[in-house]
């Protein structure tokens, strides 16, 4: 369920005014960020080495494991 009100995104951050306190509700959202990862490696998915941000695949960049 979308939280009602007006919604204003920031680089970094987003804020929700005019809705209800959202702690007594049983409503569930996140906020993320679309990261996209290449395979770097042969390997298993859940080991970091085996991705990479650089969309050529041939430079190891950063060290997350996709969810």
């Amino acid at each position: 369920m979308t939280p009602a009100g007006t919604s204003s995104f920031g680089a970094n951050s987003f804020t929700i005014t005019g809705t209800t306190n959202m702690t007594s509700t049983s409503t569930d959202w996140t906020a993320g960020k679309l990261v996209t990862y290449y395979s770097y490696q042969t390997g298993d998915w859940n080991t970091n080495n085996t991705w990479t941000l650089d969309p050529s695949g041939t430079l190891q960049i950063g060290s997350n494991i996709p969810e």
